[in-house]
């Protein structure tokens, strides 16, 4: 039996505010997080972008996509005053990814911000 919609009703839209991890998750998933906390981060809706970041983290996938999903969440921590979070997760992100500059540079400008 098919559903029919009544006339005149509102449309539906989907919303994407938090992942649902209901179900097993994979890389392609990692992909997926990393894509929309990647949106949500360049937009500054960092609110949003945050639960993606940490999936993204918990899941795994490779170097470069964990290491920039890091320096997202230490942009997100700076922002929100906690300057330890910040720095150990910019510490693994240059592990991850040392030939990635932009971290080293970002660690350093934490580190010499007054406390």
């Amino acid at each position: 039996m098919r559903k029919t919609k009544e006339p005149g009703a509102a449309p539906t839209a989907t919303r994407f505010d938090a992942p649902d991890y209901s179900l097993p998750v994979s890389h392609g998933q990692a992909a997926n997080d990393f894509a929309l906390a990647h949106h949500y981060y360049t937009l500054r809706r960092y609110d949003a972008a945050r639960p993606y970041l940490e999936c993204v983290l918990a899941i795994g996938g490779d170097n470069d996509t964990r290491s920039t999903a890091l320096y997202e969440l230490a942009v997100l921590e700076q922002t929100e005053g906690k300057r330890e979070a910040a720095e150990q997760h910019l510490r693994e992100a240059i592990r991850l990814a040392p030939h990635i500059a932009g971290y080293q540079r970002a660690l350093a400008t934490l580190l010499r911000a007054p406390t």
